[in-house]
């Protein structure tokens, strides 16, 4: 019996693949209509202006840095202008996005909901 009881064991545990090096992160922005959306995911700030509701999604794998010190920050401020004409060229910035009604916003990391409000949402990645 206690023989067969280690194989089991065994068996579950050899047939475990390794967790992953990254995380699965993704902002959404909620709302209808057009929006401007500033957002931080792996890098650079970047931008998007059209329609709403709108997501973005990527791997984040953090440094030893990051995961031994202050984290990586994930950041997504967001409005809804219904006017917005999208044809007309737009210089769009966290500066400009601060003209309109916030928008819903929301953080997952590898599925599960971390941040959550209205206009930004910031969360820290470890």
């Amino acid at each position: 019996m206690r023989i067969a009881l280690a194989a089991l064991l065994l068996a579950a545990v050899a047939g475990c693949s390794p967790a992953p090096d990254y995380q699965l992160v993704r902002v959404e922005v909620g709302g209808e209509g057009s929006g401007f959306v500033t957002y931080v995911l792996d890098g650079d700030e970047e931008t998007h202006m059209g329609d709403l509701p709108w997501s973005e999604v990527e791997r984040i794998t953090l440094t030893d840095e990051e995961k031994d010190g202050a984290g990586h920050e994930v950041h997504v401020k967001a409005i809804q202008r219904p006017e917005i004409d999208l044809a007309r060229p737009t210089t769009l910035n966290s500066d400009t996005v601060d003209d309109g009604t916030p928008a819903p916003c929301r953080i997952l990391v590898d599925g599960k909901e971390v941040a959550k409000g209205t206009g930004t949402c910031t969360y820290t990645l470890r």
